[in-house]
């Protein structure tokens, strides 16, 4: 016992233990396998998230197609100022139902219809819900907001996710609207002179349906009602930012059905830099920065996507 004790006092070990040295190997081996395993982590959640993201999209998309199946072949209006408990902004003149594929109006007040998640799934006009016809398909609120949004309001002293990230491509709209010229001070419109607005599928001829996008995510600073506005006529504005939630990726759905994941080149203003907050009703569109290469082709892209111009 005695020589046993000798020889651990000796090399620094306890009997049966470990040395110290052997002890503070063990946790630079375990702070190293730490190092390399976190970022793994970290980037295996947001891969998740993606992958939910895109399942979202293709959700949207196939409630797209099947409200176009049960609605003689047209689309799902997609109206502008369409919200949670009114038919439409008063700016409207004409008496049209302005009924659309989702309601809310998203800022970052204190109104509750930056958090009902009902006005996206229900439809139910006597009872004061004009949105929600696409959501009726679906009937699962979380599908209308990309996992890595985060954008909160504070009510009751909580903050709490805002119910929607996703927009609805201007262009594909079902109603009977007709889309007027943005001198009109009393509307909000984007222009659309000389391109195709597709009413029903059969509209897609010189753009197929899988070659136009319907869904998108939208910059949290720029999203309010369920449109998205493209300036297709003068190809150099912006009206509505992109949301690039996912490494500067954005989830996209298409009219076919197909949803994907695009990464942008650029991580301006418009597609998913920082922004600012501005009410629509005073947003004045700004100027796409054609000269920057990565800039320029990110927008071809938006634009060769959402409607060609008519023959």
């Amino acid at each position: 016992m005695l020589v046993r004790r000798l020889q651990s006092e000796a090399t620094g070990r306890s009997p049966g233990g470990f040395s110290l040295l052997e002890l503070l190997t063990v946790v630079a081996l375990i702070g190293i396998l730490a190092a390399l395993l976190v970022p793994a982590l970290i980037n295996g959640k947001k891969s998740g998230s993606a992958i939910r993201c895109l399942q979202h999209k293709k959700q949207l998309a196939l409630a797209f197609q099947m409200y176009v199946a049960d609605n003689d072949d047209r689309i799902v209006p997609n109206m502008i100022g369409v919200n949670g408990n009114q038919p439409s902004l008063q700016s409207y003149s004409d008496p049209v139902p302005r009924y659309s594929w989702a309601g809310g109006w998203l800022d970052y007040s204190q109104s509750p219809l930056n958090t009902n998640t009902s006005i996206l799934v229900r439809h139910d006009p006597s009872k004061g819900f004009y949105g929600g016809m696409l959501g009726s398909y679906i009937k699962d609120a979380r599908v209308f907001r990309c996992p890595e949004d985060t954008s909160t309001v504070t009510l009751i002293g909580k903050r709490i996710l805002r119910a929607r990230s996703v927009s609805m491509n201007y262009l594909v709209d079902g109603s009977l609207r007709s889309p007027v010229p943005r001198n009109n001070p009393d509307q909000l419109v984007a222009v659309t002179a000389g391109y195709s607005v597709y009413r029903r599928m059969s509209d897609f001829r010189a753009l197929s349906p899988s070659h136009t996008w319907t869904m998108i995510d939208e910059h949290a600073d720029s999203i309010n009602d369920g449109v998205f506005l493209v300036d297709v006529a003068s190809r150099s504005q912006v009206d509505d930012w992109v949301g690039a939630y996912h490494r500067n990726g954005t989830g996209v759905a298409f009219a076919d059905g197909h949803a994907e994941m695009h990464v942008w080149k650029t991580k301006s203003k418009h597609f998913g830099g920082s922004g600012v907050i501005q009410p629509v009703a005073q947003m004045t569109p700004t100027s796409v920065s054609l000269s920057n290469p990565d800039v320029a082709a990110d927008w071809k892209w938006l634009l060769d996507r959402t409607a060609v111009r008519q023959p």
